[in-house]
């Protein structure tokens, strides 16, 4: 799978060799830089929350390609009208590129949107939140509706990060 990754902080690089060790062909790309994104079947933003709004706004139009955002305290619609959209927000911490990309193999993920975005954390070894799989309409993964905070993506987390549990939500 061709991925431009936008951002190029801890989270962007810990995907960027992530997914470049799981097979795929990877570009990153600043942020302040989007006119040079290339056409690819995903672009990935791994921008601060609060930016991810207006970094979607600015991206070139693409018909073709998935923009998801890693964001855990966004839904989709913070990504506009982009056609094809997704979340993909790992629950993890990404404390350093080689860590981040470490713990990205296999990591819980929740998901929104698009279906690539399932393919990806299957190419990641990845399991997902809950094991439910969630389209636009539902906006958010394990966050909820659109008009959610997201207080659940959270909840999620710090039980997964409890003793006695394995990332699978599972005692063990």
């Amino acid at each position: 799978m061709n991925i431009s990754i936008v951002g190029r902080g801890r989270a962007g690089t810990s995907f960027e060799l992530a997914l470049r060790a799981a097979g795929h062909s990877v570009r990153i790309f600043a942020h302040d830089h989007l006119s040079t994104v290339t056409p690819c079947d995903l672009i990935l933003l791994c921008v601060p929350d609060d930016h991810v709004a207006e970094v979607a706004r600015n991206l070139p139009a693409d018909d073709q390609a998935v923009v998801a955002h890693i964001a855990g305290s966004r839904t989709l619609e913070v990504l506009g009208d982009h056609p094809r959209v997704g979340s993909l927000h790992p629950l993890v911490a990404l404390s350093s590129p080689e860590i981040g990309a470490r713990r990205l193999q296999g990591a819980t993920y929740s998901v929104a949107g698009d279906p690539l975005l399932f393919e990806v954390v299957e190419s990641l070894g990845g399991v997902l939140s809950r094991g439910r799989l969630r389209g636009r309409e539902s906006l958010g993964g394990s966050h909820g509706s659109r008009r959610h905070s997201g207080r659940q993506g959270r909840d999620e987390a710090r039980r997964l990060s409890s003793p006695g549990l394995q990332r699978s939500g599972r005692r063990a």
